[in-house]
């Protein structure tokens, strides 16, 4: 019995405790009387313990207290490599210049930060899956998962050739699963030389590669046929069960009657079957009938979940972005 008294008493220190595990190996058998006594205060049964035990203790406790301070230093030690080691992959801020090519360089990092939080809180990202940046710019959304994809692998792509040189520059070379592509996509606002029609763009990688994509004020500036082709490949690189996370500028009936009032900063009017500001340059801010993308959805096998997160670009407050943003998934 005492032997048995014994293992549940040495299990119980090393559970509150694991760096007293090594010192108590060696506790006294006897140590332990097989009489019980009941506590009232604690309502349970309980054992005293004989001057062979205190004797124990006291000679033993000096030892434990210095594996403690031990294990705490170490602990501490470990903490500062860790930091030590994100500051290495952590890539410095881009240049200002490139910062403002994304929507501005004072919350650069305030904004990636706010997309990564709904990331894993709103869309459930995993460290081991796969992200899909579709305009990545100078890698404001790959920033901030460096630190938590560690087995999983991001892709981004952009038609700007300074800031996809300045991510493999400084932010692959940090991290072989961080991959940035240039595509000389024709955009008459982004990259009005561009080569390439994105109509019939075809993303250069494969079927069901990734678990998550997403697109940061990229409908805002693409035309129909465009915004069409882009869902149908999302939904050829998603896996079954993957997820989006997109921003449009959407008008319903409450968003046009702030554009109508003037409570808007972006005076939308219609053009065909989508809204502009400007109707010589649609590309550069671009709104569709809410009615319509979740129709396009549907028919590209990306249905969207409700409800959607409107943003404050209509004058709406308390919004958590500036764009509305779009979760849809590809069916199991």
């Amino acid at each position: 019995m005492s032997e048995l008294f014994r293992k549940r008493f040495l299990r119980s220190l090393m559970n509150e405790n694991p760096a007293m595990s090594a010192a108590i190996a060696s506790a006294p058998i006897r140590c332990l009387k097989r009489s019980f006594v009941f506590c009232e205060t604690c309502a349970r049964f309980s054992f005293w313990y004989d001057c062979d035990l205190m004797r124990w203790f006291t000679k033993m406790l000096p030892s434990v207290k210095r594996l403690l301070r031990e294990s705490d230093e170490l602990q501490s030690r470990i903490a500062e490599m860790q930091e030590e080691l994100n500051a290495f992959y952590r890539p410095p801020l881009p240049p200002v210049e490139l910062q403002l090519r994304v929507g501005g360089a004072g919350n650069f990092t305030d904004v990636g930060e706010a997309f990564f939080s709904l990331f894993k809180n709103v869309t459930g990202l995993k460290p081991y899956e796969g992200v899909l940046d579709v305009g990545c710019g100078c890698g404001r959304i790959a920033t901030p998962l460096i630190g938590y994809l560690k087995q999983g692998w991001y892709c981004g792509f952009d038609v700007d050739p300074v800031s996809i040189e300045w991510c493999k520059a400084n932010i692959t070379t940090r991290l072989r699963n961080f991959q940035f592509d240039l595509v000389d996509l024709k955009n008459t606002y982004y990259n009005p030389q561009g080569q390439v029609d994105p109509a019939a763009f075809c993303f250069p990688y494969p079927d069901d590669h990734f678990d998550f994509a997403f697109l940061a004020s990229v409908f805002t500036h693409t035309l129909p046929a465009i915004t069409r082709n882009y869902l149908s490949e999302l939904r050829r690189v998603l896996r079954p069960g993957g997820r989006l996370m997109m921003t449009y500028f959407l008008i319903n009936a409450e968003s046009w009657e702030c554009v109508s009032s003037g409570r808007s900063p972006h005076p939308f009017q219609a053009l065909d079957d989508y809204y502009v500001v400007d109707p010589n340059k649609p590309e550069t801010t671009i709104g569709y009938d809410e009615a319509q993308i979740t129709e396009w959805h549907e028919s590209a096998g990306l249905p969207i979940r409700k409800p959607v997160h409107y943003g404050s670009w209509a004058g709406r407050s308390s919004c958590q972005s500036y764009q509305d943003i779009v979760i849809a998934d590809r069916p199991a």
